[in-house]
């Protein structure tokens, strides 16, 4: 009688999404910010610039503040975007510079053993 056991032929199945790390969220978070720089706040300067061509044009009064008030509104939004990813980097800089650090200096030596 054989003393050992069979191995099963099970596979564990790891859903990627599920396993969140720092480094995965921080790139994650990084993404955004470079869609809002490149997608989001190109179109609302756009809008921004098209408005104020509008304001040039002779227009009623009321069309006038309406417009101005778009104008507010969209100055306000690029700010709120920048001023996002200024705060998260300003909140979480202890953080992420504590996780990185060990891994940037792995990489610094490697590289400059390398050379």
């Amino acid at each position: 009688m054989p003393s050992f056991k069979h191995k099963t032929n099970k596979k564990i199945v790891l859903d990627e999404k599920s396993i969140i790390t720092l480094d995965s969220k921080h790139k994650e978070i990084e993404k955004e910010f470079e869609k809002e720089k490149h997608d989001i706040i190109p179109d609302l300067r756009a809008k921004k610039r098209y408005f104020t061509k509008l304001l040039e044009t002779n227009l009623p009064i009321e069309q006038q503040l309406e417009i101005k008030d778009k104008l507010l509104e969209i100055s306000s939004q690029i700010k709120e975007l920048k001023i996002n990813k200024k705060k998260y980097y300003l909140n979480n800089n202890k953080y992420i510079f504590d996780y990185l650090k060990p891994k940037n200096l792995f990489l610094w030596t490697t590289t400059k053993l390398n050379y």
